[in-house]
C-alpha cells in the first residue's frame, strides 16, 4: 500500500486516480452542458480545448492568452463534456465555461476555489436558474 500511495503522489493535479484532490459539482444550472462533476486541472500543465478554440478562432496565442487570462496559482476544473472553470486573474472573477469555450456564468472571488454563491450570468449566453456548485476542498 506504501508503494502505491508514493505512487499516486507523483501522478499531476487532475489525474483521476489522484487522492484528496479537490473537486466540484455543479448540482444545477440553466446551461445544461456545465451541470454535472469536474476534476482539478493543473494550470500549468495543461489548457482546456473550449479555451484553444476560442483563441484560435479569435487568431490569439493559445498559450500566452491562457497564461495572461488564468490564475496560474489556482487548480481550475474540467468536465467531462469539456466544460471548465477557472479563475480569470484580468477581472478577478471565476469563470463557467462551456465545452465550447464560451463563458456563462460568472463570480467575483479571490478563493482558492470556485465559490458556492455569488454567481451571475453573462448576457449572451448564460441562462437562469444560476449554477448551484458543491465544491470539495
Amino acid at each position: 500500500a506504501s508503494s502505491e500511495r508514493s505512487a499516486s503522489a507523483r501522478l499531476p493535479l487532475g489525474s483521476a486516480s489522484m487522492q484528496g484532490a479537490p473537486s466540484v459539482r455543479i448540482v444545477a444550472a440553466g446551461v445544461p452542458s456545465v451541470v454535472g462533476s469536474f476534476v482539478a486541472k493543473s494550470p500549468t500543465a495543461e489548457i482546456p480545448k473550449g479555451f484553444a478554440a476560442v483563441c484560435e478562432s479569435m487568431r490569439w496565442p493559445t498559450a500566452e492568452s491562457w497564461r495572461s487570462l488564468a490564475d496560474q496559482q489556482k487548480t481550475w476544473f474540467l468536465h467531462e463534456n469539456g466544460a471548465y472553470i477557472y479563475r480569470n486573474t484580468r477581472d478577478g472573477q471565476w469563470w463557467i465555461d462551456e465545452p465550447s469555450g464560451g463563458g456563462v456564468y460568472v463570480a467575483k472571488s479571490d478563493s482558492d476555489l470556485p465559490p458556492t454563491e455569488g454567481w451571475v450570468l453573462l448576457p449572451q449566453a448564460g441562462k437562469r436558474p444560476l449554477p448551484q456548485l458543491e465544491v470539495k476542498a
